[in-house]
């Protein structure tokens, strides 16, 4: 049952600092993958933005899940709707909150959290940015419709990438004026100080997965999902593995794919010499005992891992594929093959296993070309975003609307 009571929301007749932004994202894991890109980014923007001007809280629409203790430890005050993602119930739950929270904008992660969001908006007149993650021409026919009624509401967008900027417009319906592209950043200092050699986190590593000394590591990263190739990678590990022996593969991620590509690499021969880690947030050690890394999505908007490892000088082979191109610079910061293609990864995966010293050279190539990807840059130029998002809206104004709640 519901009832209905009067509400009265007043705008500030003028904006104070800090800016309260208050992160809607649909849910902070994928697949039980522990934590997904969009929140990992989302965790170093609300921890290296300049707290004097910017306050922030984040709201996921779904339930309560063990990510969010990544907020909490931060003292980032996290909220969980528990709601389906077609539960109506989520806008009322939403307008709750902002009552309660007074943010002076919304940054919207997801299809949910843009819907209900740019609605929110609407009633209540504060500011939204539609942060876009990833390309997802598959996207379903339900969301174009949405995004063809919704798009108008867009108060700002951030694409990571110029590709999603091209798929925001095309596929989500978004005034292209509306668009700034920001790349996706990382904190490079926590990856360039884990050191390849003298380490003793990574030689505690190394025994914990039983790798020996004098074998070289090749790593993929991310959730177990099929759109992130890992089928083609273990398949790559298979014929690498017939002319060159030491060689061990680390798995890292956790996912809804993991009983299958274990069978896969049993049924294929190499269980042995593939390792399955789970998921870790010990990311830059992780990196630092891994030679190569391999990216073998079938499509990425601008995927962190990729930063991740030029910053911990590893070497990169990844598929050519959209968000994923534009950042390696073939023969030279790491190299490109198709997706899909186990034979074409596992040569050129192999081509680096086999001349060690080029291996290195394109690592330290790839390190030295990163330092644009600071997340310090991603957060001034998502703070420079947020200026310009209030700017545009009056705050002078009274709004009504109706609070339901439920009991």
């Amino acid at each position: 049952m519901f009832k209905t009571s009067s509400l009265e929301l007043y705008k500030k007749t003028q904006l104070t600092t800090p800016v309260r932004v208050l992160h809607v994202i649909d849910k902070l894991s994928v697949d039980g993958s522990g934590i997904h890109g969009a929140t990992k980014l989302l965790d170093w923007l609300t921890s290296y933005s300049d707290k004097d001007k910017f306050q922030f809280s984040v709201c996921s629409l779904r339930r309560v899940e063990p990510a969010g203790e990544i907020f909490e430890r931060n003292r980032i005050p996290i909220f969980f709707l528990g709601r389906h993602k077609f539960d109506p119930r989520t806008l009322f739950d939403l307008l709750k909150l902002i009552e309660r929270e007074q943010p002076d904008i919304l940054h919207l992660h997801g299809y949910g959290a843009a819907n209900f969001g740019r609605i929110a908006s609407l009633l209540t007149g504060i500011p939204n940015v539609v942060h876009e993650h990833a390309v997802l021409v598959n996207q379903p026919f339900y969301q174009t419709i949405i995004d063809g009624l919704l798009s108008p509401l867009t108060t700002k967008a951030i694409a990571v990438s110029t590709s999603v900027k091209d798929f925001m417009i095309e596929y989500r319906s978004i005034s292209e004026n509306c668009i700034e592209v920001i790349r996706n950043g990382v904190p490079l200092k926590s990856f360039q100080s884990q050191p390849k050699t003298n380490n003793t986190n990574a030689k505690d590593l190394r025994a914990q997965f039983d790798i020996p000394e004098n074998h070289m590591v090749v790593g993929i990263i991310g959730r177990l999902n099929p759109i992130k190739g890992h089928q083609y990678f273990i398949e790559a590990a298979s014929q690498i593995l017939q002319n060159h022996t030491n060689v061990t593969f680390l798995v890292v991620g956790e996912g809804e794919l993991k009983e299958s590509l274990e069978e896969l690499a049993q049924s294929l021969g190499v269980a042995h010499a593939v390792k399955f880690t789970g998921y870790r947030e010990d990311i830059p050690a992780f990196l630092s005992i891994i030679d190569i890394v391999a990216i073998a999505s079938l499509t990425e908007g601008g995927p962190l891992v990729l930063i991740e490892a030029m910053a911990a000088e590893c070497a990169v082979v990844s598929t050519n594929t959209i968000g994923l191109k534009d950042a390696i610079v073939e023969g030279e910061t790491g190299y490109l093959v198709p997706p899909q293609n186990s034979q074409a990864l596992a040569e050129k995966i192999a081509a680096l296993i086999g001349r060690p010293s080029l291996c290195k050279k394109i690592a330290e190539q790839a390190q030295a070309s990163v330092f644009q990807f600071d997340i310090s840059e991603t957060v001034k130029a998502i703070e420079k975003c947020y200026a310009q998002t209030v700017k545009s809206v009056n705050y002078t104004s009274k709004i009504q609307l109706t609070k339901i709640n439920t009991i």
